[in-house]
């Protein structure tokens, strides 16, 4: 099945009705293959298996969509603002007040807008520009969200910022902060810090199976 910008022009609730059928399509069990063409990084994160990124018509990055997403030097090809890895997890259960508990391999989390049932393993896209950094574990939040990560690499551009590679226990995570919050925080490959990412930030839209 090619698709080339299938959803592009639909408004968001028409988009949310149609991803899960296309989630569908390409999990059940058919397994139908897909080609899908689009500049939106949530549906391509739950969507795709094997990403390739194309810049001036070349092929910029390819290989599996954790791997390519997490990557620091494909901040500048997909733009500040969409870049963010993507996150399995399994979603243990759900509780009355609309929050639902997801295992990850570095810990539990906690997220509202959860429909998957018990035991699903879903795709959650989380944008490098949502996940904070700490030495230490902090306490006295109100995200409970902490994961305990390792550097793996640090990419600075021109500009203040930088992006940082995490490892989650063999998962992948990428944030984004300061060129003066690295050094302050000595970040180097290999320091061991905590992950800290805001329950609301990851929308229902970005949550896949």
């Amino acid at each position: 099945l090619l698709m080339d910008e299938p959803l592009a022009a639909l408004d968001g609730p028409r988009k949310d009705n149609i991803l899960p059928y296309l989630e569908r399509l390409k999990s059940g069990a058919a397994g139908l293959p897909i080609l899908y063409v689009s500049h939106a990084l949530d549906e391509i994160a739950r969507l795709a298996d094997q990403l390739v990124i194309l810049s001036k018509g070349k092929i910029a990055a390819s290989g599996s969509i954790f791997d390519v997403l997490a990557d620091p030097a494909i901040v500048p090809l997909v733009g500040v603002r969409q870049a963010g890895a993507v996150l399995q997890a399994t979603v243990m259960e759900h509780g009355d007040d609309g929050i639902s508990t997801l295992k990850t391999n570095a810990g539990t989390i906690e997220l509202p807008g959860v429909a998957a049932p018990v035991g699903t393993l879903v795709r959650l896209h989380v944008l490098a520009q949502d996940v904070i950094l700490s030495r230490t574990r902090p306490t006295g939040l109100s995200s409970v969200n902490i994961l305990p990560v390792t550097v793996k690499s640090i990419r600075t551009g021109d500009g203040p910022g930088a992006a940082i590679s995490l490892d989650a226990a063999g998962d992948q995570l990428l944030a984004r902060v300061t060129a003066r919050a690295v050094q302050d925080l000595e970040l180097t490959a290999g320091v061991i810090c905590f992950a800290v990412i805001k329950a609301t930030s990851i929308a229902a839209t970005s949550i896949g199976r």
